[in-house]
């Protein structure tokens, strides 16, 4: 295990019972980073608008407070993940778009992980993850309807992908596949998402994304539950809760 981290997501645009200023939210959360040692006790915070702004704050306990980070919409190596993914592959995606041009390719069909409970729920880490990547004996396939989506690197604009495409599942809450290429044309990463169905909730979760990374010849898996499960519990912050004074109060001292 590289790294540990406690979640709270809430998306407010999905929300039929919230206002509409409310709903320009389109997703916001906090993380609590309690592994590994050189970074346990930082938190950061990120609001992102339907129109794909975004707001990131960045707590440090040695600094004591928090601190606006607009560098973690991109390509900053996440430190829970070796370096095998940025702050933006988080859930196959989930950064700015501002430096792509982004275009619309298409549908197909392709094979998608789907109903991986074995995954999911065994308790043995060992057995699911081998040296070079996730035991196929745990993983459950799908043919699916994608969309695909290609972002391509803007003039002047500075990325470690020059090149993405994108896998997105109708019925997804995250895209469901990506393909990251090197400014050379090299697929650098792959992604894919793991899902399976909260019954309780009428939900399909997507917890898992496992990324390849082709350089360096290491992969990593995030979200595995190791045999726990996962309840959504509705809980709502309040606004007040959403701001860099209450995330100071959270933080570790």
């Amino acid at each position: 295990m590289t790294g540990e981290t406690a979640i709270h997501l809430e998306a407010p645009f999905h929300n039929p019972d919230l206002s509409d200023e409310e709903r320009n939210i389109s997703v916001q959360f906090n993380v609590d980073f309690k592994a590994p040692a050189s970074v346990a006790g930082q938190q950061i915070m990120i609001r992102d608008t339907v129109d794909s702004k975004r707001t990131v704050y960045q707590y440090i306990p040695a600094q004591r407070r928090a601190k606006l980070a607009p560098e973690l919409a991109f390509d900053t190596p996440n430190p829970v993940s070796a370096g095998a993914v940025t702050f933006d592959d988080t859930d196959i995606f989930f950064g700015s778009m501002e430096r792509y041009s982004w275009k619309l390719i298409g549908k197909k069909e392709i094979l998608l992980p789907y109903n991986n409970y074995d995954y999911q729920f065994e308790e043995d880490s060992d057995k699911v993850h081998t040296p070079n990547f996730i035991n196929p004996d745990y993983v459950r396939w799908e043919l699916h309807r994608v969309w695909v989506v290609e972002a391509e690197l803007l003039p002047g604009k500075r990325h470690l992908y020059h090149r993405r495409v994108f896998y997105i599942d109708e019925d997804m809450t995250s895209q469901a596949m990506s393909d990251q290429y090197d400014q050379s044309g090299a697929l650098l990463r792959h992604g894919l998402a793991l899902t399976f169905k909260l019954y309780d909730s009428d939900f399909t979760f997507a917890g898992v994304f496992v990324h390849y990374d082709y350089s360096a010849n290491i992969y990593v898996s995030t979200g595995y539950l190791g045999g726990n499960p996962v309840k959504l519990d509705g809980r709502k912050n309040s606004e007040r809760e959403w701001t860099a004074s209450a995330l100071e109060g959270r933080g570790v001292r």
